[in-house]
């Protein structure tokens, strides 16, 4: 077989191979010598399975072969080939792909391959004059100035082509201007490709009928990203070779669909699409000023820089952002600062890496472009945020267009822009709109409304939509909370301006919206109702009271408690220090906590009282579906304590550092952290406790896990933390995790095994600490038992008292193999033995088999007679876990019996 059979066959295998043998039949092909196989593959390529394989190898020859063989053998077959591209339309988006490669190819091959003479030169340029020598020494498509001479001088006009071949080119222009609206980007960007090169090829008349027809293409469809993607990307190709000629005028609807593209932004759905379209259209602003001289686009200059600074600056997405500043910096360097206002002072503010934060790039790199050059920006800016941003779809987009206009309000050295922006924005908020629009309005207005001087209609206006907003949404029970929270930051805004007097009537509608939005469980929501909650107490005493009663009521709520934290009356100060400990939601025991500090600091509430709830806030473990959600209550304590410590009797300090000690230990690296900054603030600013500064001196506040093993030992020999610092300890011992090693290391240091055995006694009722407890008393005989004492029957008795009625799987499992442990012990052999016997006969099967097994390593690891070899038999032929429990009772008491007497018999 040949390598063109093998090839062919090649082409039709899947993935990368197809690629790769159709490329190299292509140049296979190409050779001098393959003339009669390049005819018979392309008759090949061109039977009626005219198929994607078929349709790129073709493609692939036009390329590399020879522009004066592939003419011969192509003309006769174009009105076929033509009709089997029209037959197979739609397809895949390679095929598509490849359909679009194949058409301009054949295309540039009946035109004269050149580059045309009418096409715009920026001057002499070394680069330009290099590159086009090369064009000009070598054609477009990679033939020879001999292959040029061997055809003929008429390959090189236009006018030499035969009506067929025009009406060829003609088709081939119009498939690649509709390839422009195709729905696949690499589709897309050949068909641009496309038509750059064959117009490179065209008479200046036609050309510039191209370029129109480009032009009018985003006209079509006004939402179809599609088009305009296309379009942009054909427009860059065009004026990058110089085909779009000035005095043609047709540079003026280029950038007015420059300026069109840069703003682009189509509904679909909940979310938007036209991020490639800003991005294309950036690269067309790239292209002509690369292109074009300074005189010719001095006068599109100040439009161009009117779209690209906003561009830069408010763009959602990052790219964007970059891709405007990368054609503004063209713009600027290439046809020089005059075009550009301010194009110097603008590069270094609309930098590469200063434009990657979003809300840096809105709230403070937009005030300083305004103030460049007297605020020329000022107009283009405030026009895009309230036109534009302040109605985006994504309502992060909304709140930060609403605090850069507000930035830029406060740059504005006239009081005409202010009052022109409030107005505006008054009336969008008073018309019936969509939820977008109403949203930014008054978030633009609560951001603004503070920047003007006088109270005139717009801030009437701004009372009215405060009115209508509690009238119409927020009592019917309609409100969106993102538009609760705008209406709140407006009543903060002009209740903090002065612009609400002490008439009770008129504060109806602000008060409810205020309490509407502290009932929320959205942190961003109170959050604002707690800021306007602040600005209506500060009109007057009897609003104060009102408010601060209100709070009161719903302190339970973590809006309410939140709005607490910021305000100073001492009618708070019980019920957020009950709701501090009782409340049913962690984020209301957090604010709670937080504004009792407060509260403390200010010296409204006693220090010791506040202390007191502190520790009792120490101990807060509440989990749900989200976790340890009690740990933000206690990360509020623990730098509440850090804070009072100093203003408190001795024993209260002793009880918040035993809470200090304990959340060093934990197993949270958060909380770990947050209480060992708070430990050694107390040791810095407090010296009644040498011994806590002497263990933590010269640590770091962000304990690292390893340091648990250094600090834990230490602290066990202080007297008033060694309770605390053992549950810290065991708490992270007894979890999954490299932390529990260490952790576990540190423990195994406890030379006193009673001091566990009396915290778990203690913990009896907890059922939080006393499985903890449990496992790390069983670690600690099973991995160091200590001597036999009382100890050992205490701790039997114990652990035996709490196995009525237990079905905590991991509780008996511990108690199974302390019990073992104990086994092994004169002093509670007896008592474990009948405690394991018992086990034997439990509910649950899966303890009845630990018992079982621990029993029979127990037997077999002693020396024993006849008994013991049987108690050993049974054990392991019966079926503890499938076995009915009655029918257990009789091996039961006879294992029991025999464990009795080798116990007996060991001790004699």
């Amino acid at each position: 077989m040949s390598l063109v059979d093998r090839s062919k066959r090649g082409v039709f295998s899947s993935g990368r191979p197809s690629d790769g043998a159709a490329e190299f039949l292509a140049h296979l092909l190409a050779r001098e010598d393959m003339s009669r196989q390049l005819e018979e593959v392309i008759c090949w390529c061109l039977d009626e399975r005219f198929s994607s394989n078929r349709i790129r190898l073709l493609a692939k020859i036009l390329k590399h072969g020879s522009r004066k063989t592939l003419l011969k053998l192509m003309t006769p077959r174009l009105e076929l080939m033509s009709q089997l591209l029209r037959s197979s339309t739609g397809g895949s988006s390679l095929e598509r792909l490849h359909r679009s490669k194949l058409v301009q190819r054949s295309c540039l091959l009946l035109l004269p391959p050149k580059l045309a003479s009418w096409r715009y030169r920026r001057g002499a340029r070394i680069i330009f004059q290099s590159t086009a020598s090369i064009a000009h020494d070598k054609g477009l498509d990679g033939s020879s100035p001999a292959d040029l001479a061997d055809y003929g001088e008429e390959c090189l006009s236009w006018s030499s082509l035969t009506t067929a071949d025009v009406q060829y080119v003609e088709d081939s222009i119009d498939t690649l201007l509709h390839m422009l609206a195709d729905r696949d980007t690499i589709v897309r960007w050949s068909a641009a490709k496309g038509l750059g090169r064959v117009t490179g090829r065209l008479p200046q008349v036609l050309a510039g009928e191209v370029c129109q027809a480009i032009l009018v293409i985003p006209t079509e469809s006004v939402r179809d990203e599609f088009r305009w993607h296309g379009s942009c990307l054909a427009l860059a190709e065009l004026a990058r070779r110089g085909l779009v000629v000035p005095s043609d005028g047709l540079l003026n609807p280029l950038v007015q669909i420059i300026a069109k593209a840069l703003r682009f932004d189509a509904q679909r759905g909940s979310a938007t699409v036209g991020s490639q379209v800003r991005d294309a259209a950036c690269y067309v602003c790239w292209a002509v000023a690369r292109a074009y001289a300074a005189e010719d686009i001095s006068s599109f200059g100040r439009t161009l820089a009117e779209v690209l600074v906003p561009a830069a600056l408010f763009d959602r997405e990052i790219s964007c952002r970059r891709a405007a500043s990368a054609a503004l910096q063209e713009c600027v360097g290439r046809v020089g600062k005059n075009v550009i206002p301010q194009g110097l002072e603008l590069l270094p503010l609309l930098d590469f890496y200063t434009l990657a934060d979003r809300r840096g790039s809105y709230c403070y790199l937009a005030p300083k472009v305004a103030l460049l050059s007297a605020g020329i920006y000022l107009g283009p800016l405030v026009e895009e945020l309230i036109e534009r941003k302040l109605c985006h779809w994504d309502e992060n987009i909304r709140e930060l267009a609403a605090q850069s206009l507000g930035n830029l309000c406060d740059a504005a050295s006239d009081d005409i822009t202010v009052e022109n922006v409030v107005s505006t924005l008054a009336a969008r908020a008073t018309a019936k709109t969509d939820p977008q629009r109403y949203h930014g309005a008054l978030h633009g207005l609560a951001s603004t409304l503070q920047y003007t001087r006088t109270e005139g209609k717009a801030v009437d206006a701004a009372r009215e939509i405060v009115a209508a907003g509690y009238a119409n949404r927020v009592a019917k029970g309609n409100a969106r909370p993102d538009e609760i929270l705008a209406l709140s930051l407006l009543v903060a805004a002009l209740a903090n301006c002065g612009y609400y007097s002490s008439d009770h009537t008129g504060l109806q509608a602000p008060r409810a919206i205020v309490l509407e939005a502290l009932s929320s469980r959205a942190k961003a929501v109170y959050s604002a109702g707690s800021t306007a909650a602040l600005a209506l107490t500060r009109i007057s005493s009897e609003t104060e009271a009102d408010l601060v009663q209100c709070i009161c009521d719903g302190i339970e709520k973590e809006g309410f408690a939140f709005a607490a934290i910021s305000l100073t009356n001492k009618n708070l100060s019980e019920p957020v220090r009950l709701a501090a400990v009782n409340s049913e939601r962690p984020e209301a025991r957090k604010n709670a906590t937080r504004a009792l500090v407060e509260l403390a600091e200010k010296g409204i509430v006693n220090a010791d009282t506040a202390l007191e709830t502190l520790i009792q806030a120490g101990s807060d473990y509440q989990l749900d579906s989200r976790g340890d959600v009690g740990s933000w209550v206690r990360e509020e304590a623990v730098e509440g304590i850090s804070k009072l410590f100093t203003a408190t009797s001795n024993a209260l300090a002793k009880r918040a550092l035993g809470v200090l000690v304990r959340q060093v230990l934990e197993r949270l690296d958060r909380v770990r952290t947050v209480a060992m900054r708070a430990l050694l603030h107390v040791a810095k600013s407090d010296t009644r406790f040498p011994e806590i500064t002497g263990v933590i001196s010269g640590k770091r506040s962000d304990l690292g896990r390893a340091q648990i093993l250094d600090i834990a030992p230490l602290l066990f020999e202080i007297d008033y933390v060694r309770k605390d610092a053992l549950l810290g300890v065991i708490a992270s011992a007894t979890v999954a995790g490299s932390l529990s090693l260490l952790a576990r290391q540190a423990l195994f240091k406890v030379s006193n095994v009673e001091v566990v055995l009396d915290l778990y006694v203690e913990s009896r009722g907890d059922k939080r600490l006393s499985c903890p407890i449990l496992q790390a008393l069983e670690l600690l005989v099973s991995q160091n038992l200590p001597d036999d004492g009382p100890w050992s029957l205490r701790c039997a008795d114990e652990i035996c008292s709490d196995l009525k009625g237990s079905r905590d799987i991991a509780r008996l499992e511990s108690t199974v193999s302390l019990l073992l442990n104990l086994l092994s012990l004169p002093t509670s052999a007896c008592r474990a033995s009948r405690a394991l016997s018992n086990l034997l006969c439990h509910p649950i099967p899966r303890v009845r088999r630990l018992a079982a097994e621990g029993l029979y390593f127990h037997f077999i690891s002693g020396e024993g007679g006849d008994d013991v070899v049987w108690a050993c038999e049974v054990i392991g032929e019966t079926l503890w876990e499938s076995t009915p429990v009655r029918e257990l009772q009789p091996i039961r008491d006879r294992i029991s019996a025999i464990v009795l007497t080798s116990l007996i018999q060991e001790e004699a």
